[in-house]
Formats: C-alpha cells, structure tokens, sequence
C-alpha cells in the first residue's frame, strides 16, 4: 500500500520528491486518526518553514479530492482514503505481484552443523530463518544460491574418532539399534572418559596426532573418519527431509580447507600477519577495534578463521556473487567481525562489505539446558516427533473417525507449521523458550491457528460452490464496513511486507503480518454474513475478497516450506 501513497504523494507534494519517504510513513495508532500518518519535520528545511505549517499547507492540496481526506496533527500530515478509493486500488491490485528484478546473486548460507554430533535445537532454529529468508529473498527478485557449509573436520571430530578406537572399534550403529548420528555424538561424549583411564596428557597427543595424520591423507585415518562421517551425514538425509529443507549447494571442510595455506603464507611474506615465538601466525586487528587473531596454529594445523577466509573467496569466485549471508548463532559474532576485517585487511574490501552475518540469538525448551558434551541437547528429530505425538492426540480429540492415513498427512503438517511459525515469530536478535505444547495449540499466534484460518475460508467456499478463478466483484464497493476496510489494507500491504522482511533480513515481520491477516480475517468472519448476506453484489464482493486472503495465506505459508489443508 506504501507504493500506492507514495504515487499520490508525489502527485501532490511534487518539491518533496527527492525525500525518502517511505522510510517515515507510519500507521496512527487510532484509525479515526487516519489512514497513514506523515511527520513533517523533515520537509520543514526543504520548504524555509515550521513543520506545522508544512503540514497545514500540505493539507490544503487535498481540499478537491474526493478520495483522500487530510487532516493536521501538528506536525503530523494525516490521510484518510475514501472506501471506494481503496476498494478499487484492491481491484487494480494482484495482491501476490512481480516488480522488478534485482539482478543480484545473494548465497545465503546455513545449518553449518558439525558431523560429530546430530542437529539440535538451535539447528532447527538457523535451518528455519534460512530456509524462510532465502524464500523470501527469491520473491523480492534476488538470485538466491541456499548453501551450506559441512564440518567435517577438526580436532573434535578427531575425539569422536578416538573414542571409537578406544571403546567400540568394529561396531555399527546397527549393531547398537541407535540413531546414526547418535552413534556418532556418544563416542564424542564418551572422549571426556579416556583422560582418566589412560592419561590425560597421552589422550591429548594422540588426538593432535590424528588430525596431523588426518591432513597428512593418512589412509586408515581417513578410513576411519569417511566411515563416521558418512553414518552421521545419511541420518542428517533423514533430519533435512522431515524438515523439508533442501539447499543447492554443500561445501565440505574437508574440501575447502586446504585453501587458506597459500594465503597466509602469501601475506605472512608480505608482513601482513605476524608471527609468534612458537610459531603461531597471527592477524593484528586492533584498526578495527578487534584483538589480534590467530591464523594458524604452532603445528601448522588450520582453525576456523582461516578455513573461513577461503572459503569465502571460494564462494564469491565460483557462483559470482554479489552478496553472502551467514544465519549463524550470536556467539559467532566475534568471528564474523574478525573475518570481515581480515578480508577487507587482505585487499578484498569489496567483498568484505559485501558479507553478511544474520546474528541469531538462543532458542531453549522450558525443561533443557544444551550441552553436547553432556548428552544433553535436544535433538532435532525427537523434537519433531514429539510435535508430531502432541498434534495427533489433539486431531483424535477432534475427530475420532479419522483414518490413519488423514492422520499421518495432517499431523506431519500441523507439526511443521507449529515448530517454523512459533519459532519464526521471534525477531532473530531476541532469544526465547520453545514450548512445545503451546506452539500446537489451534488458538493465539500458532502455525495451526493459520491453517486453521486457510480452512476456514475453503470450507465457506465449498458451501458457496464457488469456483474461486471466475468469480469477481460486479461492481465498485462505495462504503466498506470497518472488517472490510482492515482486510483490504492488510492485502494491500503484502508485497510491502515481504520486501521490508527482504530488506532487512528479518522473517519475523512477514510472520507478524501474516499472524495479524488470519486475525482480520476471523474478526471479519465473525461480524460480517457471508452466505446468509442477502445484497448478491455485497456477497460476491465478500467472497472475492476472501478468496484473496486464502490465496495470501497460501503464498505465504509456501515461502516458508509449509503445506496447506483443506480441510482441519
């Protein structure tokens, strides 16, 4: 709807075209106040005058105009617009529409997780803000690339390896009846057990050796580790589908991180790092107000900085990109900033600028604390199956006929929809409490309440033998009850919506918008007829307009890899 104001605006207010001005438009806060509120402050400079009186000589433009009605707030501009004006902008409207393409590749990168260990919660949390965003960039016309960087390879995935020689050599998950990945993470575990048993000093150097003999391409090392990683990388399979998250491309540590041994000798030559006593070499940041930064250890043995570094040119050489998105947990805040400052200190200041790390913040469950070491964390596939159990029992209590096929299809969406659209609604610079029990509830600000509201409108289509490609209003609505007039702005303001959610990086405001839409929506249902409507064009018009709040719910629902039903 910005656009559509920002066109009269222009039309009316051509000397402030050069202005911003969709960075200040708002909402009062009291609809008899208006439409859209214009602070003048900014204008007041422009034109040698006071904010109010830019205000009040603003308004007088719009005196004629029988679709738009100003009124001053000092020093606010106030625009109401007549029913008949926004019914017809709703018309001309497509609702889900194109604009123009950005002509821009973005790598939005992901999950990150570590084969030494099964996706967690704080996993489910990164995999859904990147599959939302990546969704929501491919709609505002980016070339999007969905990757994700696979860690497979360091000293901690050498501990899960040694604790295997030492404990269970020979034996398979299989033989166990445990979860792959499971397998896996217990011998990581089980590596704080070896210390005491054989020396902790003993236990240290054998797993330093590994990793050298691990980049020396030792054969019964490598062996060893393609054997692990390839039982926990088949569960991962099992964990991304369920989850129905899919990327385009992987980049593998193993591959990519022999990459940063040119470069740091290269700039170490060049006096650009430093080295210490023991040979360690190090990156002085203290210009950009960071502490110094190792690179490479005394043994020559990478870390993650210096893996990152190449990678990240790897990235931008191979796809031609003209942006990358890290969605990584805040406590990888520091080495984002490292990394760009390194990047930028190399003479790739192009690229540096270009980089971008979506910083999200904890995710816990009322009854857990996470610590992998520990056993402790929550893993993701018993997250979901346990959503799944909640949302079955719920669909028994609400239909006791239903068949176990229906049951199986609906419980496996409801689930998904409640763990992406509880979790999502949360901006990612804010941490909370996953509750389980309470994001599948089908009342409040859930997934189901949104699937709820999509059937809703389908079942009242059914009842209206409605075929939704031919139907359309007969003629211009003059006056549209309040219900009316809120459900055609909010549909007004959905491409708006996905370009702010877009520009910024941040799922949660399409989350909000959507929440609010399927609110409208209800209260809409609540207090206006439909069917029983006896004005034929008033009930046509009702039912077109629902119509696009069912097509806005679907659309939007699918940006985020969630199914709709037909029927709840």
């Amino acid at each position: 709807m910005n656009t559509i104001i920002l066109n009269i605006l222009l039309n009316f207010l051509p000397e402030i075209k050069e202005y911003n001005l969709e960075n200040i438009l708002s909402v009062p806060p009291n609809p008899e106040m208006g439409d859209i509120s214009i602070p003048c402050f900014p204008f007041a400079s422009i034109l040698k005058i006071s904010p109010a009186q830019a205000a009040s000589d603003f308004a007088k433009r719009f005196a004629d105009n029988p679709d738009i009605q100003a009124k001053v707030i000092w020093p606010y501009l106030n625009l109401t617009f007549s029913d008949s004006f926004l019914w017809n902008e709703f018309l001309k409207s497509k609702v889900i529409s194109e604009w123009e393409k950005k002509n821009q590749k973005v790598m939005v990168e992901f999950s990150s997780p570590n084969t030494n260990k099964p996706q967690h919660l704080w996993h489910v949390r990164t995999n859904l803000i990147w599959m939302a965003l990546s969704s929501i960039l491919k709609r505002d016309w980016y070339d999007v690339v969905r990757a994700s960087l696979c860690n497979d390879r360091w000293i901690a995935i050498c501990k899960s390896m040694l604790a295997y020689k030492y404990f269970w050599e020979g034996k398979t998950p299989e033989d166990v009846w445990m979860k792959w990945d499971h397998f896996v993470w217990d011998f990581y575990v089980r590596y704080g057990e070896l210390a005491p048993l054989y020396w902790a000093e003993r236990i240290e150097a054998e797993t330093s050796e590994m990793l050298l003999k691990w980049e020396a391409w030792d054969q019964e090392v490598l062996k060893l580790w393609r054997m692990m990683n390839d039982w926990t990388l088949a569960w991962w399979e099992v964990t991304y589908k369920k989850m129905w998250c899919e990327f385009d491309f992987v980049y593998f540590e193993s591959d990519t991180y022999q990459d940063w041994k040119d470069i740091v000798s290269e700039w170490l030559n060049k006096w650009v790092f430093g080295k210490k006593e023991n040979g360690a070499i190090f990156a002085d940041l203290s210009k950009y107000g960071l502490w110094e930064k190792i690179l490479q250890r005394w043994d020559w043995t990478s870390i993650y900085i210096t893996q990152d570094i190449g990678t990240t040119l790897r990235k931008f050489k191979e796809h031609s990109l003209d942006k990358s998105v890290w969605v990584v947990a805040s406590e990888q805040d520091h080495h984002f900033k490292c990394l760009f400052a390194i990047l930028d200190m190399l003479g790739y200041s192009e690229i540096a600028k270009n980089c971008f790390h979506l910083s999200y913040w904890y995710i816990s469950l009322p009854t857990w604390r996470m610590k992998s070491r520990e056993w402790t964390i929550v893993d993701a596939d018993w997250l979901m199956e346990e959503l799944e159990v909640i949302s079955q029992e719920i669909m028994k209590e609400h239909d006791a006929e239903i068949s176990q096929e229906d049951l199986v299809i609906k419980t496996d969406i409801i689930a998904m929809a409640a763990l992406k659209f509880f979790i999502l609604q949360y901006g990612s610079s804010k941490d909370f409490v996953f509750d389980p029990k309470a994001s599948i509830s089908f009342e409040g600000k859930t997934g189901p309440y949104i699937l709820y509201s999509y059937a809703r409108i389908k079942s009242i289509l059914r009842k209206a033998w409605i075929n939704e490609i031919s139907i359309g209003p007969e003629a211009a609505l003059s006056e549209l009850a309040p219900q009316e007039k809120l459900l055609v702005k909010d549909l007004l303001n959905y491409s708006e919506a996905i370009k702010t959610s877009s520009k910024e990086y941040e799922p949660s405001i399409l989350v909000k918008y959507l929440y609010e839409l399927a609110q409208d929506f209800n209260t809409f249902y609540h207090h206006l007829p439909i069917m029983t409507e006896e004005n034929e064009k008033i009930k046509n018009s009702r039912l077109y307009l629902i119509i696009k709040v069912a097509e806005v719910l679907k659309d939007w629902l699918s940006l985020l890899g969630i199914k709709t039903l037909e029927r709840m």
